[in-house]
């Protein structure tokens, strides 16, 4: 996947992210950011600064996507001296576990091309945690770096049980 294979998949994406947030009543808030070609962007033009600064090449591959086209990650190089890393920010779709282990496969692979020794995902739909597992990848609870809105309205999410995170993913931090 390049970047110019993004913005139908985008289109595709927050279409159904939409259809997924109003499918059901909402008993609180829903909050989503847009997975869109803008908020990709700016992770892969921070992942060619990054390689630039750090004498590496710049990375081409933006992610893969299955066979069928019904899932796809999109991910971004970290290259960062002190922890570098390979982050998938969206996983777009509803992946089989085969699939979804087909999906991360290709990011170890893509990692290990460039030297990335960790490679991290937030909030991994169920399919790609037993997959990551299946690939000996583990569950950590994430402390830091979480996308947050402040809100000051009683009753409109000013607090933490009266939120609902849809695709709270990397590609949201910035």
């Amino acid at each position: 996947m390049t970047t110019s294979s993004l913005p139908p998949l985008c289109t595709q994406d927050i279409k159904a992210l939409k259809t997924s947030l109003t499918a059901t009543p909402a008993l609180k808030t829903r909050i989503s950011f847009h997975p869109d070609p803008k908020t990709f962007g700016w992770h892969f033009a921070r992942a060619e600064h990054l390689a630039s600064v750090t004498n590496r090449l710049s990375p081409t591959t933006k992610g893969a996507i299955t066979t069928s086209g019904s899932a796809w990650i999109v991910w971004t190089h970290d290259f960062q001296k002190a922890e570098p890393k390979l982050y998938i920010l969206r996983v777009a779709g509803e992946p089989s576990k085969e699939d979804a282990k087909d999906l991360l496969a290709a990011a170890l692979a893509e990692a290990r091309a460039h030297k990335l020794p960790c490679v991290q995902l937030w909030d991994p739909k169920e399919a790609v945690e037993e997959a990551g597992k299946g690939l000996g990848g583990q569950m950590v609870e994430r402390t830091d770096s979480i996308p947050s809105i402040m809100m000051y309205e009683s009753g409109v999410g000013s607090t933490i049980g009266e939120v609902e995170w849809f695709a709270n993913e990397r590609f949201a931090w910035c």
